[in-house]
This record gives structure tokens, C-alpha cells and sequence, in this order.
């Protein structure tokens, strides 16, 4: 079945924003890259729609593309096992009555068999949009439409340039962000039901991220968690920003209920982490007591360190490898932000954050 961008606008209507791109938009950045050469032998076939991502907005594009129309030949391309609800996961690390990895966790099965589009387990490794495929660590695949759903990635390397990999293999392994479906929630609550008495310590990252009220929402649940068990010890919350989301009543609620648990402190940039230590350096500014000949507080920046027994550490974001891939133009700045001006791009404002590529 071939679709053309009058029908695929019709579909894609379905509950995403969504960026539709005609053409190569080689105008915008350039030509694609074309992959390599590949064989026929590793080639998987050609699909109507191919959406790279298996999470909430690549679903509901599936979903919803395969309730429209039985007859699309609609492919998932996902590199996890399973489908992990993460809007929930704090609930989970907050031991609430009945939450456990069940309730969160779901395998690809299910959803598959009702809806009807396929899925194919592997990491994109390229994406040439001249020959409109996509290659897998199993093979190639064609397609007529391509979606982009990646998700996000951590950017430690941005945030902390004088990191080795190994050190940053070691943080995100001993200080889990859990902002990322897969093991870090599992090793984060690990992390808090083995632990002494002591402080919780949650960094906020900087700029754009995955879910503005999760660190905060976070705080809360750890706090009631150390509570039920009667855990000595506080909820530090480093936030680079003096606000956040709903920061009103998340106030409300830091001193109505968690006012002897929580400790909020804006302004607070992580800069280094010492995890056989168990130490969180920062810089924080902060007042000064004094004002300049407009009444404006006049702050300064100072260095602290503190110590902790369980590090939340949730780096800064970027846009998944696969928005580069595509050789889509974005804005300077590692969240790569994508570009719509001057361009054929036209907007759907609608529910969620996707990307709708037509090549």
C-alpha cells in the first residue's frame, strides 16, 4: 500500500505533535547521508510506516495508525525488551501500597497481538533518507513514512567535561538518573531500601528535560518512604533554577507534609560527584544580605560539598542519537531542539512531543 502526504497528514492526526517534513528537506541541512552500501542478504524488508521508538509516543502513533487503517504495514523498531511506564516509576520508589515492577513493566506482546503492527527488536545505526532506510543491528529496513520517537539521552559529557567515560560509566551506575526506561529504577530502589540513615541527595537537571515535575514529584515519594521506615535523614534537592513546574504547590506540599524531610535548594549546580566518598560538590548562589542602588539582593557563588547515602544524580538531557541521524536541522545546544523556521515543516499542535518525518 503506498501512502502519500495528503493520506499520512489524515492519519497522523492522532493524538501526537508531530512535524510533518515533505521531501528531503535537503534545503534545510544539507543532504543526507547515505549509509553504506548493504546486501540484499541483510536486508528486512519495506514497510508503509517504520517509527523508530517503542515508548509512549512511538506506541500511540502505532496504535492509533493501526486503528485508522487495518491494511498499513506499520513497524516498530525498539531496542529494550519491554515497555517501561516511567510517569509511575516514582510511585514505585516510593513502596505506595500494590506498586511493584508488574504494575509499570509490560512486555510488547499484549500490544502487538491487539493492535496488528509489527516489531522489530534492534538498535537504528544509521538512517540514510535518500535510499529511505534505516539500518539495524540486524539489517536494513525500507520504509514509505518514517516517525521518530527516540526519546531522550543523558549528557554528561556536556555537563562535566573533565569526566572520563569510565567516571560517567561509574555515576550513572552508582548515582542512576531513572529518568530512562531500564535498569536504573530497579537499581535506585535497590539503592534506597539498603540504605542507613542518612541523606537522599536528587539533582534536577539543567534546561529542557524529560518530565519538569519528576525530581520534585521524586522528592516527595522518597520523603514518605523515609517516613514508613523511619529512616533518619533529609531529601536534598539541588535545582540549577530558583523555580521549577508547579513550584507553588510543590512548596505548599515541601511544608505542609514534608517540612522536617525536605530540603530545597535552588540555585544549586552540580559540578562533581565523588561516589567512593559519597560526596555531591555544587555551586550555589545565594545572597548576600545586601542590595545594589536598584534594592536588587546582590548575590554571590559559592562552592559547597556535602555528603550523601543515596545520589539521584539527573544529568542534563540532549535529543536521542537518532534526531542526528536523520540529519534533521536543530538549534546550536546539546538538547538539539528542532529547527521549524524556513523550512516545509508544518506543526500539529496536539498532545504529545514526536517527530513525523516524511522522506
Amino acid at each position: 500500500m503506498s501512502m502519500n502526504r495528503r493520506s499520512a497528514i489524515k492519519i497522523g492526526t492522532v493524538g501526537v505533535a508531530a512535524a510533518v517534513v515533505a521531501g528531503t528537506v535537503s534545503g534545510c541541512n544539507g543532504e543526507a547521508s547515505p549509509a553504506k552500501a548493504q546486501t540484499k542478504s541483510n536486508t528486512l524488508g519495506k514497510h508503509n510506516v517504520v517509527i523508530i521508538g517503542g515508548g509512549f509516543g512511538g506506541l500511540t502513533v502505532a496504535n492509533n495508525l493501526m486503528k485508522k487503517n487495518k491494511g498499513l504495514d506499520v513497524l516498530v523498531i525498539e531496542k529494550r525488551d519491554t515497555f517501561m511506564s516511567c510517569p509511575v516509576s516514582n510511585t514505585y520508589l516510593g513502596k505506595l501500597e500494590g506498586m511493584n515492577l508488574g504494575t509499570f513493566v509490560f512486555d510488547y506482546a499484549q500490544v502487538v497481538d491487539k493492535y496488528g503492527y509489527k516489531m522489530l527488536k534492534s538498535e537504528v545505526v544509521s538512517i540514510d533518507r535518500a535510499n529511505k532506510t534505516v539500518t539495524t543491528a540486524k539489517g536494513v529496513v525500507g520504509y514509505e513514512i518514517l516517525v521518530l520517537a527516540p526519546g531522550i539521552a543523558y549528557n554528561y559529557e556536556n555537563q562535566f567535561p573533565k569526566w572520563s567515560k569510565d567516571k560517567i560509566a561509574e555515576v550513572q551506575r552508582k548515582a542512576p538518573a531513572a529518568l530512562i526506561p531500564g535498569s536504573e529504577h530497579v537499581a535506585l530502589e535497590r539503592m534506597l531500601a539498603n540504605m542507613d540513615d542518612g541523606n537522599v541527595v536528587i539533582s534536577v537537571p539543567s534546561g529542557k528535560f524529560r518530565c519538569p515535575p519528576a525530581p520534585f514529584e521524586r522528592a516527595c515519594m522518597i520523603a514518605a518512604y523515609m517516613d514508613k521506615e523511619d529512616i533518619k535523614g533529609k531529601v536534598i534537592i539541588l535545582n540549577p533554577k530558583e523555580k521549577f513546574a508547579k513550584y507553588g504547590a510543590f512548596m505548599e506540599s515541601f511544608k505542609d507534609l514534608y517540612a522536617d524531610r525536605i530540603v530545597y535548594m535552588p540555585n544549586a549546580r552540580v559540578n562533581d560527584v565523588d561516589v567512593d566518598g559519597k560526596t555531591v560538590s555544587f555551586m550555589q548562589e545565594v545572597g548576600t544580605g545586601k542590595r545594589d542602588e536598584d534594592n536588587d539582593e546582590i548575590t554571590k557563588t559559592v562552592q559547597k560539598t556535602m555528603s550523601y547515602e543515596v545520589l539521584n544524580l539527573m544529568p542534563d538531557n540532549k535529543a536521542n542519537p537518532v534526531i542526528e541521524m536523520a540529519s534533521i536541522n536543530t538549534v546550536p545546544g546539546s538538547f538539539h531542539k528542532v529547527v521549524m523556521n524556513g523550512c516545509s515543516f508544518k506543526l500539529l499542535q496536539i498532545k504529545m512531543y514526536m517527530l513525523l518525518v516524511m522522506l
